[in-house]
């Protein structure tokens, strides 16, 4: 697992943006390799499910796979707002998997804030196609 980011401060703030965080994420895994906490290593079936709360029935590839996923985290308004476009790819069993993201988060309250996620991901095997939104609102307790 290879992760870096890079934290830019922006000048002339277009659109009320005034500070982005580019990220990458790398990872290979070996066969029959499932991570603990799945971390950012499952981008494309854990990031990139419709409804974060469930378990698409895809499935874990039990082979070797590989993968990366590049993206911003822009934010607005002193950080009350934020919007992450993410592009990924991954190869389970070397099948590969091109996956689009866009969140979109808003703080509401000192405690509560709504988020919203949209992805697309396409593959050849129709089992890794992902296309949907969510919306959620929490509370942090």
């Amino acid at each position: 697992m290879l992760e870096s980011n890079y934290t830019r401060f922006f000048r002339d703030n277009l659109f009320g943006v005034n500070k982005g965080v580019f990220y990458c994420n790398a990872f290979h895994a070996g066969s029959g390799w499932s991570p603990i906490s799945g971390g950012n290593l499952n981008r494309l079936h854990a990031t990139f499910e419709t409804n974060p709360l469930i378990r698409i029935s895809a499935g874990v590839a039990t082979g070797e796979r590989w993968g990366v996923a590049l993206g911003v985290q822009l934010f607005r308004h002193h950080a009350d707002e934020s919007f992450v476009p993410e592009i990924a790819f991954d190869a389970p069993d070397d099948e590969p998997v091109l996956g689009l993201g866009l969140r979109y988060l808003r703080k509401l309250g000192a405690r509560t804030y709504l988020e919203s996620l949209a992805t697309f991901g396409i593959s050849d095997d129709p089992r890794h196609d992902r296309k949907g939104v969510f919306v959620s609102y929490h509370v942090l307790f």
